[in-house]
């Protein structure tokens, strides 16, 4: 294998062609140790995201680049270190357009399942309304009965 070239390694934009393992390993080194440091630096605590708070007219920026396509709300979320939940609160609270709502597919075994349900429900429903308008129409012609007859035809 050829020493000269040993390997190519990117950082930012320029491009590092070196000589010899010891610097590709030194730069390996190099650029592990500033990532972590990078990472490290850019985490906040919890005590330091509760204690944040976004203006209004900053959550209503967000949205419009959200409602324009320029970024998602997963994106927002990342690098504002701010949970999905609340960012897809500010677009509810302040969107042009309703929040689409989560679409549940099921099979067909399931989706015909509820619908023989469903019509199981309205029968039932049905029958108890009959049962309902039977059982006024019974005490009706009880007390009806009682008056005319003056006896006293329910239970004691």
């Amino acid at each position: 294998m050829n020493r000269s070239v040993m390997g190519i390694l990117a950082w930012n934009i320029d491009f590092v062609i070196t000589d010899t393992w010891d610097d590709v390993l030194s730069w390996n080194r190099l650029t592990t140790f500033l990532w972590i440091t990078f990472l490290n630096s850019s985490i906040m605590t919890v005590d330091e995201r509760r204690r944040r708070r976004f203006s209004e007219s900053f959550r209503k920026e967000q949205v419009a680049l959200i409602e324009a396509g320029k970024t998602s709300v997963g994106e927002v979320s990342r690098f504002y270190e701010v949970k999905r939940q609340n960012v897809r609160a500010w677009l509810d609270k302040y969107g042009s357009q309703p929040l689409q709502q989560q679409v549940i597919i099921t099979n067909s075994n399931e989706y015909n399942r509820l619908g023989a349900m469903e019509k199981e429900i309205k029968r039932l429903k049905e029958l108890i309304g009959e049962q309902q308008v039977k059982i006024v129409t019974q005490q009706a012609l009880i007390k009806l009965a009682e008056e005319k007859l003056g006896n006293d035809f329910e239970k004691k």
